[in-house]
């Protein structure tokens, strides 16, 4: 993969101003967030909010004591302070205070089943069982489903055997091997929890505690089990059932997302350790699911999406759990029900066993019709069972179930490879509640946003009612189980700090709100180009072209001058038309013929062209032709009736980016980067999405400064073709090159090197300490030789949490009710054995706002008095991460969490849609079948 230059990704930030829509958008419109109207702010307010002394005194202590220790090798870094700069302000937390029963303890059993079930599903089926014994019914038994049970007692039992057909009317013809099962127990662990409560009210508090992890992991399960007693109507998602949805209650907890999915509202819980507490995290959350339902409707759903692709389809539908409609009802968990099966696949042409010279199914194509499957049917009448004759999927559900209309859709095997059982999807209804784990559509992205879009008071409302009733907070369900929880969130300290004011050219601009505009004013450094540049339209061969561009693309060209770039004026607009049936050979055909033409830059605004369109011409164009590009959608471009200038300016920023101008920097530089001798880094690393091929590559993606300015952050992106393995070498690598970088710029290595690492979880800050952080110190000392190393702060940056805060007061609100931006959380629901702290940058223009989480791993940086003289780390830090959220150049707004994070975020996104690019030519494209997927 070829270095990507020049500040990441061109996503922006959620705007979608560089993205094309969705191929075929026929159907269903964007869903609408149904449901009560709005609540009114005042729910969240409180008269005299206080944050909890104690564990404020707790803290203050804690920071005293950790100023007697010293740094540990391989240790993580201890707070050194709390911050003290900005606006005090009281928030509540979305957590709630939890007490366990001291007179009990918890008991964590290893469970080994014999034999290993041969479908891992069963595992469910088996655990259910488990749970109906009546030691565990009193034991207050938990499973995770998989190999643990915690209880509150211990349990006198070594092992049981577990018959998971018997309480079926009909049993399932399974062998003995297939449905009894001896499940063997082994205690692995006492958990006593007082003991690790004591150690969090002490100020000399490590991290982490003895047994901590195995305390969260039982907490965590307990608080699935009242869920779980309403099997029937909430549905559990996620390792340790974190998430839980009502699936009795559709018009205001789900939203069709099209393309087959809808989306569902729900909560998630997690118990988290904070200074002298043990909190549960309770927040809304919402995940993709399989549109439940008759069967041909999800199948309809795709089709009106993303076409006749049966290979998709295929893979899509695989493992969906269905009821099957047209066999008896048995007994399934105590109630009677149609019988279910997972969906192995669309009828395929290999189907059956290749062993078998006779007898396997007859499959015309992939997905083929009822009328074009056949199995063979044996006549009972003969006793060798050989004799019988071939007979389609139509003929026989027409004479066995007088069904002789089937709809003309692809058959369903809902057996296996080996020995497949076909069904129409006529039979076929898909159960509710089930996540869908594939990578999203755009537009599905979009709807998503689109009804998971609430404010502040609407979250804390369905928090304090929804939320906690379904977790058993009301009403104390969880009591049985050890715990009892507050009945109100936490409050918690916090504080305002201000926005840095920024510096165009030869003027200065204060934002507020997090926000500014850019009229009347320069780009701090416009990009000045010489070379051969165009307009392009790419089209669907079928979509209907505007009628009179040239006024738009004037006003463009205008608009780029008016803001500082100094271009030639752009070649004669062109349009070009991509047939459906050779999109890849006609965007590599542009894209080479632009190149040959002496094309250094183009703007491609893009009608009709879907996302793998879309990243096919990114990964030609960037890496593969080194054509310097810019992508604009038709109906953004020139949707309105006259030019959009705030449209055209926004575009401009990533124009001017591009080219290599600056478009706004700081005017007060924070002190550790002043003297230009502090090369602030973002790093990132993801792994292959669900469903990605096999090819698809682990990447590493890097980003940095050359300047005290942060206006540029040219990057690099390397893949691990072994996906995981070797990963802290990439970023070895990685680190080199940013290091040779600054050198040629400065002529001289950086003093100090602040690193933002994201996309980390908390089970693996041992890897990040002890993998990752050596890899990039052997990289600075490759590059540093004989010369003194420079000091080092690693900082991870999280942003998918569940911590949300809500304001206590009117004048703490912006205008859609969140915190005002800038509101930064360091006590209550931090640990003081770890520095971290949760920053809100970002002004949202709609929705709730979601803090980013900073956690220091190791650092000489900000508590170095030589590089940081005055004397507060965690102020110097907390300014510094919240003044670089207002350089991200490509919008006029502060963003969520820190540029260099962010961008490097963007460009591993960006490689990563090279990667699949890549991989998608590398297949042959989806045949054309004559049989239609639906009519």
């Amino acid at each position: 993969m070829s270095a990507h230059r020049g500040g990441g990704s061109e996503r922006g930030r959620g705007y979608g101003d560089d993205r094309p829509h969705q191929g075929s958008q026929r159907g269903r419109g964007p869903p609408q967030s149904r449901g009560p109207p709005s609540t009114d702010a005042s729910v969240m307010f409180m008269e005299r909010p206080q944050a909890p002394a104690n564990v404020i005194n707790l803290e203050d202590q804690a920071v005293k004591h950790n100023a007697t220790l010293k740094t540990q090798p391989n240790a993580i870094e201890r707070r050194p302070d709390y911050g003290t700069v900005g606006q005090p302000i009281h928030l509540r937390a979305n957590f709630f205070n939890m007490e366990l029963n001291k007179s009990i303890k918890f008991y964590c059993y290893r469970v080994d089943i014999e034999p290993t079930p041969k479908i891992p599903r069963l595992m469910k089926d088996i655990h259910l069982e488990l749970l109906k014994e009546d030691r565990m019914v009193k034991s207050h038994a938990m499973t995770d489903f998989m190999h643990e049970i915690f209880t509150v007692k211990e349990i006198d039992m070594t092992h049981v055997m577990v018959d998971i057909d018997k309480d079926k009317k009909k049993k399932s013809g399974r062998s003995n091997a297939d449905h009894v099962f001896k499940c063997a127990f082994k205690l692995v662990a006492v958990i006593d929890h007082t003991k690790i409560l004591a150690s969090l009210r002490q100020p000399s508090s490590k991290y982490p505690i003895e047994q901590e992890n195995i305390l969260i992991r039982a907490l965590n399960i307990m608080m699935s089990a009242y869920p779980f007693t309403d099997r029937e109507n909430v549905k559990t998602i996620g390792k340790g059932a974190t998430k839980f949805f009502r699936i009795d209650d559709r018009r205001n907890n789900f939203a069709p997302l099209t393309g087959g999915l809808e989306c569902g509202r729900g909560f998630f819980s997690s118990v988290r350790l904070a200074a002298g507490n043990i909190l549960l995290n309770l927040n809304v959350c919402h995940n993709s699911m399989f549109l439940s339902g008759a069967f041909k409707a999800c199948t309809d759903d795709f089709v009106r999406v993303f076409g006749e692709d049966r290979p998709g389809f295929n893979k899509f539908v695989r493992g969906v759990r269905v009821e099957l409609t047209h066999l008896p009802k048995e007994m399934i968990d105590g109630k009677m029900r149609y019988p279910q099966k997972h969906v192995w696949g669309l009828a395929n042409p290999t189907d059956g066993d290749p062993q078998k010279k006779e007898g396997n199914p007859r499959v015309k194509r992939l997905g083929s019709s009822p009328e074009n499957v056949q199995f063979f049917e044996v006549d009972r009448s003969d006793a060798s069972g050989k004799k019988g004759k071939y007979v389609s999927v139509a003929e026989y559900f027409g004479r066995k179930y007088n069904m002789r209309r089937l709809a003309t859709v692809p058959v369903l095997n809902v057996g296996s490879n080996l020995k497949p059982q076909y069904v129409p999807q006529d039979v076929a209804v898909i159960l509710p509640g089930q996540p869908y784990g594939g990578e999203l559509a755009t537009s599905q992205r979009q709807q998503i946003i689109r009804f998971s879009c609430r404010r502040p008071p609407d979250n804390f409302k369905s928090i304090m009612e929804d939320g906690r009733k379904i977790v058993g907070i009301i009403n104390d369900q969880t009591i049985p189980y050890g715990m009892r929880m507050a009945k109100d969130m936490v409050v918690v300290p916090g504080r305002i700090l201000q926005a840095p004011t920024l510096l165009y050219k030869g003027k200065t601009m204060q934002p507020r709100d997090g926000s500014w505009n850019l009229r009347g004013e320069k780009f701090n450094r416009g990009a000045t180009f010489n070379g051969r540049w165009g307009y392009f339209t790419l089209h669907d061969e079928n979509a209907r072209l505007f009628p009179n561009v040239q006024p738009y693309l004037d006003a463009f060209t205008n608009k780029l001058k008016e803001l500082g770039l100094q271009m030639p004026r752009p070649d004669q607009y062109r349009t070009i038309p991509i047939r459906r049936g050779y999109w890849r050979l006609d965007i590599e055909s542009f894209v080479q013929n632009a190149q040959k033409n002496g094309y250094k830059f183009a703007v491609l605004i893009l009608n009709g062209l879907d996302d793998k369109a879309f990243n096919f011409l990114k990964w030609k164009a960037d890496s593969g032709y080194g054509l310097l590009n810019h992508c604009c959608r038709s109906d953004k471009f020139h949707g309105k009736p006259q030019p959009d200038h705030q449209y055209m300016a926004n575009n401009a920023m990533k124009v001017n980016l591009k080219l290599g101008g600056t478009c706004q920097t700081l005017q007060n530089v924070p002190k550790v980067l002043a003297n230009g001798k502090t090369m602030v880094v973002g790093l990132d690393v993801t792994h292959p999405p669900p469903g990605a091929a096999a090819s698809h590559p682990s990447l590493g993606a890097i980003v940095a400064n050359t300047n005290k300015d942060l206006g540029q952050w040219p990057g690099a992106v390397e893949a691990n073709p072994s996906r995981v393995e070797n990963m802290a070498k990439l970023l070895h690598s990685l680190m080199g090159g940013r290091l040779q970088r600054w050198r040629k710029e400065n002529n001289a290595l950086p003093e100090n090197i602040i690193i933002f690492r994201d996309g980390v979880s908390e089970g693996q800050y041992d890897h990040i300490l002890n993998q990752e952080l050596p890899e990039i110190r052997n990289a600075i000392r490759e590059n540093y030789g004989d010369q003194q190393l420079p000091r080092i702060s690693l900082i991870l940056v999280t942003k998918r949490h569940h911590v949300r805060f809500y304001p206590t007061r009117q004048s703490d609100c912006d205008r859609t009710n969140n915190p005002k931006n800038g509101a930064i959380v360091d006590r209550v629901v931090t640990r003081p054995a770890l520095w971290d702290f949760y920053l809100q940058a970002q002004a949202p223009l709609q929705g709730s706002a979601r803090p980013a989480h900073y956690i220091v791993m190791w650092d000489n940086v900000f508590t170095n008095k030589l590089a940081n003289t005055t004397g507060r780390p965690s102020d110097t830090l907390q300014e510094l991460t919240h003044h670089i959220c207002y350089v991200m150049g490509r919008c006029t707004r502060s963003i969520s969490y820190c540029t260099p994070a962010f961008l490097a975020d963007r460009l591993c996104d960006r490689a990563g849609k090279f990667a699949s690019a890549f991989n998608l030519q590398e297949r042959e494209d989806p045949p054309w079948y004559s049989e239609r997927i639906t009519r």
